[in-house]
């Protein structure tokens, strides 16, 4: 037999042999995907069934890794993130979310969502990253929460959540970032937050709080915090120190009153937002040192004196300083 012969059997076996192989996508299936994730997965899917579009790609055969809205561990093949986004029809978020256990990250993101955040999110205690952001989610924040204690970041921001921020939050002791913003929620900021040492971002804009900000939180490394636009009352100069961590300070729209005269401001300041509260006495100096500040908003409080001269100060706007009590100077009118 000629060696070419020969080379053309082998080649003709090689074919057959392979096609008698298991298809590789059933077989990846088989192994790659956790068979408990994927009984979760397909019981989130059968409790929203009145969206069956959105899953069309989660069929029980095929890979759960690859499904869409799904992220798996590279070498685990656990279920590790979750994303939802643009619903527009009306669903309960699923208590068997809470069944799987190797989850770091879950996202909810222009939803129309009913009921409450379910208990059963206390079992996902690998969770890293959890938002909740721009829904229809109401009721108050669970206390629950608290128990997530591997959370870095926490967001429930533009929704209509309602009542007081669980004192509980203050347990998350790796949060870096909590952001709460834009809700409708109420009472005082409490003082627990003062557990948070590794908290980098705090923003509770746009909500009802009133009462102090709690000097407690001086305490704490942020980088940024925002609380504007609530009800916010009291002396908040306890978060101006010149060697802070801090590089956007945000307080505008309450009912905050305080001598600015006597601030420090940190070093390495960015952003500085206090428009539309009660702050009285002189800019002081030492602004004009302030080489990273970008953005400056002292209008519509009670200032005097003349505005420093030097560093960024005469690049604002007038309107950084306008409907003070007698503030002047570039870029105002001369005094």
């Amino acid at each position: 037999m000629s060696s070419s012969h020969f080379s053309l059997l082998s080649l003709i076996f090689l074919v057959v042999f392979l096609s008698s192989l298991p298809s590789p996508t059933l077989s990846a299936s088989s192994l790659r995907c956790n068979p408990a994730d994927k009984t979760a997965l397909l019981s989130i899917k059968k409790s929203l069934i009145s969206i069956p579009d959105y899953f069309a790609s989660w069929v029980p055969k095929t890979d759960c890794c690859h499904w869409e809205h799904v992220d798996c561990h590279p070498i685990t093949n656990r279920v590790t993130a979750l994303f939802f986004d643009q619903i527009y029809v009306p669903f309960h978020i699923p208590a068997a979310i809470g069944d799987l256990p190797y989850l770091r990250e879950l996202a909810f993101t222009d939803l129309d969502i009913t009921g409450p955040i379910p208990y059963s999110f206390t079992q996902l205690k690998n969770l890293k990253i959890l938002k909740i952001s721009g829904t229809t989610l109401s009721g108050p924040i669970p206390g629950f929460l608290g128990q997530l204690n591997k959370l870095k970041n926490l967001d429930l921001s533009s929704n209509q959540l309602s009542g007081p921020i669980p004192a509980s939050l203050g347990k998350l002791e790796n949060l870096r970032y909590l952001i709460l913003s834009d809700n409708q929620l109420s009472g005082s900021i409490p003082g627990s937050l003062r557990q948070l040492k590794n908290l980098d971002l705090l923003n509770l804009s746009g909500n009802h709080l009133r009462g102090e900000i709690p000097k407690s939180l001086a305490k704490l490394h942020f980088r940024v915090i925002d609380v504007s636009d609530n009800k916010l009352t009291g002396d908040p100069s306890v978060l101006f120190k010149e060697n802070s961590t801090a590089r956007a300070i945000m307080l505008s729209d309450n009912h905050l009153e305080f001598d600015l005269s006597k601030v420090r401001f940190p070093k390495e300041l960015n952003v500085l937002e206090m428009a539309h509260n009660r702050i009285r006495g002189k800019i002081p100096k030492q602004i004009t040192k302030l080489n990273a500040l970008r953005k400056l908003d002292l209008s519509y409080n009670r200032l005097c004196g003349k505005i420093p001269f030097g560093g960024k100060m005469q690049q604002f706007p007038a309107q950084s300083f306008a409907h003070n009590l007698c503030l002047c100077g570039p870029p105002l009118s001369k005094c």
